[in-house]
């Protein structure tokens, strides 16, 4: 019985078809008393991914996943006032168009 979940939980760790272990939803929905169903959609290609979990690892999952998320988005915003602080504009990003273009 452990093996079987532990196995389905280590599936949504990263996407089978992209690799990402990126995560842009969580959704969950109870099967039946001790079984519920979690799904996660990849944040870089958006492929779901599911297994069918007791409801303490599904529980456990999604809590890691939640820290998970907390400390990337914590990451991320630390990068962009780095960036920030560096004197690094979003328009120094901005691909060349007319109104950039070097022949002007």
């Amino acid at each position: 019985m452990f093996g079987r979940d532990a196995r389905q939980a280590r599936r949504l760790r990263a996407c089978s078809e992209c690799g990402s272990r990126a995560v842009s939803a969580i959704t969950d929905s109870e099967v039946s008393e001790i079984q519920v169903l979690l799904e996660l959609r990849c944040g870089a290609c958006g492929t779901w991914r599911t297994a069918h979990l007791d409801w303490w690892r599904a529980h456990f999952v999604r809590a890691q996943l939640e820290r998970r998320h907390r400390r990337d988005r914590r990451d991320m915003t630390d990068d962009l006032r780095r960036l920030r602080l560096a004197g690094v504009e979003p328009a120094d990003f901005a691909p060349p168009g007319p109104e950039t273009s070097v022949f002007h």
